[in-house]
């Protein structure tokens, strides 16, 4: 059994997902497909997060499967972040680049488990990841019931999960000590606070099966 659901700081996480990704080493011919472009949390999830795991596993030449792509990554048009999307962009990727042609796309990472399902059904189309056969390493954000379900059916490798339960429990130890009478910020020694402002981080937490 393989649980992955401790909460993390991003730095264990992406050290987390370098465990999942070494075993690939010299490969790394990656796809990286984002929900929007210019949003910040999107930039930051694919390109410098997934940016990071490449160079720590060793890789320090950063390999976008596609060399006239100067973006270095792809985006819904439509700003939906939407399995359709991510879902066109592999079909015709895989048309391009495989194994046949010898430069087969060998990991993707998307900004949410939706742009993941799409890319995997690309894969699949192809002749990967349908949790028998030779699997390309996806790994999404949210951790939604359909990517668990993925998972555990070997189809997707990981997942980051947004700690919905996390965020409430802070949000009401915040409402507790403002109705008690108390300061916003009591009662957060054990929160991870940064210093000087009223800010309290909850961490992402790693996915991959349980």
């Amino acid at each position: 059994m393989h649980k992955t659901t401790n909460h993390r700081t991003p730095a264990a996480i992406v050290a987390r997902l370098i465990v999942l990704v070494k075993p690939m080493l010299p490969i790394m011919a990656a796809a990286i497909v984002m929900g929007v472009a210019g949003h910040f949390c999107a930039t930051f999830i694919t390109i410098f997060g997934g940016f990071a795991i490449l160079t720590a596993a060793g890789k320090p030449e950063r390999e976008y499967f596609d060399p006239n792509n100067s973006n270095k990554y792809q985006v819904d048009q439509g700003g939906q972040w939407s399995a359709a999307a991510a879902l066109d962009y592999m079909n015709t990727n895989l048309s391009q680049y495989n194994e046949g042609n010898n430069n087969m796309i060998e990991l993707i990472i998307c900004n949410n488990d939706n742009m993941a399902e799409g890319c995997i059904s690309a894969l699949e189309s192809a002749g990967y990841n349908n949790g028998t056969g030779k699997t390309i390493p996806v790994f999404g954000v949210d951790a939604t019931d359909s990517a668990k379900e993925l998972i555990a059916n070997g189809k997707m490798t990981g997942t980051v999960k947004q700690d919905a339960e996390g965020m409430a429990s802070t949000i009401l130890n915040l409402v507790s000590s403002v109705q008690g009478g108390g300061e916003l910020m009591d009662n957060t020694s054990s929160f991870n606070v940064d210093e000087g402002v009223a800010k309290i981080r909850v961490p992402y937490a790693t996915y991959t099966g349980e």
